[in-house]
């Protein structure tokens, strides 16, 4: 990452913030990474400190290139709400995904435990059942 974002990165998982010349318009650019091996150990540790993570993979080869720069394009967001890796979702825990629908009068509701692969729905008339369900 670059910028602000290796600053917090690099400060956040103790990491060297290395830096690189952008030209005389830029200046330095602050940068910071991770090996992509280790991306699951990384990320969990910034999602636990409440972080939102968005990875950004090179989609194009430096010969495919149309210039200096190599395409990157965000390719998956990690927030606790989306973790499904296994080595990422905490143990000895519930990890809940949930869905509700809302039709006038009537909801539904399905969630399940992504760590155990146990599910629920259930369905009725008037939000105090969908509150005291949820």
């Amino acid at each position: 990452c670059f910028f602000q974002d290796a600053i917090v990165v690099a400060r956040e998982l103790e990491l060297v913030l290395t830096s690189k010349e952008a030209g005389k318009e830029v200046g330095r650019v602050p940068m910071a990474g991770i090996p992509y091996h280790a991306l699951d150990r990384y990320a969990s540790q910034l999602v636990e400190k409440g972080y939102a993570i968005a990875i950004c993979d090179q989609v194009e080869t430096a010969a495919q290139a149309q210039g200096p720069l190599v395409r990157r394009e965000i390719t998956r967001i990690i927030t606790p709400g989306t973790i499904l890796e296994e080595g990422m979702l905490q143990a000895r825990r519930n990890n809940f995904l949930a869905a509700v629908v809302i039709a006038g009068e009537h909801w539904g509701l399905a969630y399940a435990d992504s760590s155990t692969g146990d599910y629920w729905t259930s369905q009725s008339t008037g939000l105090e059942g969908l509150t005291q369900e949820l």
